[in-house]
């Protein structure tokens, strides 16, 4: 369920753009890579749900699919990353500062994904067609406080586990 409530959340971000449901992938990606720090969980776990999506919504195959793959790359690269704590354990080296260290380059690659998916998006004209703009109005009519109410705790689990890690309390 987490993963539909991330998604929901990131639908009630972005609306109805052209490229929409691509930048939901990827922003949802961002999101549970800092859940799972796996790059073939975040694959699974939103590429399951949006590459369907994507491909009913006039999405070609190939771009769906690379949406989704490029979105789990930064499983690796946004902390909490199951890498840099192998890495972390195999030299001895601060899995906090390794941590620190993906933050940003995982949010610059993210926002660097979602530029270029809207580009594409917009030279595709990779726009919902009406059947499927309606089934998700659902979701933007329930409004930006209730996705985000639900989504709240997926929201939190990132920074409850770095919180933790860098304050030294884990």
């Amino acid at each position: 369920g987490i993963s539909q409530r991330l998604i929901n959340f990131c639908m009630s971000l972005v609306k109805d753009r052209p490229g929409g449901l691509a930048i939901v992938t990827i922003i949802a990606s961002m999101f549970f890579a800092a859940i799972s720090g796996s790059g073939p969980a975040t694959v699974a776990c939103i590429g399951g749900i949006m590459i369907p999506q994507m491909i009913r919504a006039g999405y070609s195959k190939e771009f769906s699919t690379a949406a989704a793959a490029a979105g789990g790359a930064l499983g690796p690269i946004i902390p909490p990353s199951i890498l840099f704590l192998l890495y972390g354990v195999a030299t001895n080296t601060s899995v906090a500062k390794l941590f620190m260290a993906g933050v940003i380059p995982g949010i610059l690659m993210g926002v660097s994904m979602i530029l270029i998916a809207r580009k594409i998006s917009i030279q595709e004209n990779y726009v919902a067609p009406p059947e499927v703009k309606k089934e998700l109005q659902q979701i933007y009519d329930m409004g930006f406080w209730h996705n985000f109410k639900e989504a709240i705790w997926a929201l939190l689990v990132p920074i409850i586990i770095l919180g933790g890690i860098y304050t030294g309390w884990f």
